[in-house]
């Protein structure tokens, strides 16, 4: 993403990303984020992407 992140999409990077540090290390498939976090499919890919985005910025190791 260019610029300043959407707020919607910060958002739900947020969600995924504390269910995601509950569940470590073995980590949560998309059907487990989505029934975590209650955001439909659609945003958890969101929060995901923006989470990969944030990583890629700060040369972060990355996710898969």
């Amino acid at each position: 993403m260019a610029g300043e992140p959407r707020p919607v999409a910060e958002r739900c990077g947020d969600l995924v990303r504390a269910a995601l540090l509950e569940a470590r290390p073995a980590g949560l498939r998309t059907s487990r984020l989505v029934a975590a976090t209650r955001l439909t499919p659609s945003k958890v890919a969101r929060g995901i992407g923006h989470l990969r985005d944030i990583g890629a910025a700060e040369h972060l190791t990355p996710s898969t």
